[in-house]
């Protein structure tokens, strides 16, 4: 009787792990992963930019919203943009002020441009900037106003 209790609790443990493990995103999912408020995350690589704040606002209809502040006293805000999910790790911005570089006075954006950036589903999820830095965009909130 002791063997096949623990015998159907070990299988029930395994289905249990089976169905509990991630699965392969699916477009819709992460597209909701996705919606909310992220907050650029001001790290050693760029941490000479001159930001105060950068905030995007991704909203489930696909409208992306854009606030910058910098150290300089300068300000941009957008919110007529838009923003879709390129599965299975991708997310196409149509236009934003990219931080890329430091400039003299610390003005360290790039004309509004469009950018297909990388996502990275973790907790909490981040958009990377570039390749081979850790300038980020992490979501602070699932919550994007809709």
């Amino acid at each position: 009787m002791l063997r096949k209790l623990l015998k159907l609790s070990s299988v029930t443990c395994a289905a249990f792990l089976v169905t509990s493990c991630p699965r392969n995103p699916s477009p819709a999912g992460n597209k909701e992963d996705l919606a909310g408020t992220w907050q650029f995350a001001v790290r050693s690589d760029c941490a000479g930019l001159g930001i105060l704040q950068d905030r995007l606002i991704l909203h489930g209809s696909g409208q992306m919203e854009q606030h910058v502040r910098f150290q300089s006293g300068r300000s941009y805000d957008s919110s007529t943009e838009h923003w879709s999910f390129d599965p299975p790790k991708k997310v196409d911005l149509n236009q934003i002020l990219l931080p890329l570089a430091t400039q003299p006075g610390g003005y360290a954006y790039q004309d509004k441009l469009r950018a297909v950036l990388n996502v990275q589903f973790s907790n909490p999820p981040e958009i990377a900037v570039a390749t081979g830095n850790n300038c980020r965009y992490v979501r602070v909130s699932p919550d994007a106003g809709d």
